[in-house]
């Protein structure tokens, strides 16, 4: 093993700078303590350079696009259902798979509360919890938002682990399915195509641009630090630019 045969593998990775970026933490901890305990002579990784970063920029809905989007589901013949679970992602920032996993006791007057990420393994829906601490969270929701969720929590199909939201047969929704629902929900609401992830960062963006505190919107996303938060939307906080000379 060489550093050029690290360097060759991660230039054949076919995958996000972010995976590579991973990778690269793996080996380098895997490579750095084995040559700590004398199993190898050389550390290699200290010749290898790491994977760059892609800094994109956020996408984000529109207000007008978030207007239309949920107008055009409420009346929507074939993808009504999803109303909720929109408005929610739209209300609170989770994830889809937080929202998947959402369960009727999670409900709580004036919050909900996220503490699973639902994942079908081998076709099978399983629980796991938050890929972080922070990302066990109450987020705080309106009552409107609130009533809307417990009427989900007293359909009588709701068996299946009680997941607020479900097929009619009580099984919760693939995200393979609403990722495709998806597709169809922006084209019927001829809206361009986004990532549903798109609604987390306009949550957010929208958050920071009312004034909301970095810190509280970190929590509220369950990000694990305030500069996750900072590097994803700090060009959304008011006066951002104008501030740092000062």
């Amino acid at each position: 093993l060489t550093a050029l045969a690290v360097q060759r593998l991660y230039n054949k990775l076919d995958m996000s700078a972010s995976s590579k970026i991973k990778v690269h933490k793996l080996l380098k901890a895997i490579i750095t303590k084995a040559h700590q305990l004398e199993m190898i002579t050389k550390n290699i990784m200290i010749a290898v350079t790491p994977p760059k970063a892609e800094h994109k920029e956020v996408e984000v809905f529109t207000e007008v696009e978030i207007k239309n989007l949920l107008a055009s589901l409420k009346d929507s013949r074939y993808y009504s259902r999803y109303y909720t679970l929109v408005y929610t992602a739209i209300s609170t920032g989770a994830r889809l798979g937080e929202l998947l996993g959402l369960k009727a006791t999670s409900i709580k007057s004036g919050y909900i509360i996220i503490n699973n990420n639902l994942q079908y393994i081998n076709n099978i829906p399983t629980d796991f919890p938050p890929k972080t601490k922070a990302g066990n969270r109450k987020v705080t929701i309106s009552k409107e938002l609130e009533n809307m969720l417990k009427r989900l929590t007293v359909d009588k199909v709701m068996y299946f682990d009680g997941y607020v939201f479900h097929t009619k047969n009580g099984t919760p929704y693939r995200m393979a399915n609403f990722n495709k629902a998806w597709k169809a929900i922006l084209l019927e609401a001829h809206i361009p195509y986004k990532n549903f992830h798109v609604l987390r960062h306009t949550h957010a963006t929208q958050l920071l641009a009312n004034g909301v505190p970095l810190l509280e919107v970190s929590k509220r996303l369950g990000h694990s630090t305030g500069s996750i938060t900072l590097n994803l939307y700090g060009h959304a906080i008011k006066g951002y630019d104008e501030k740092i000379p000062e």
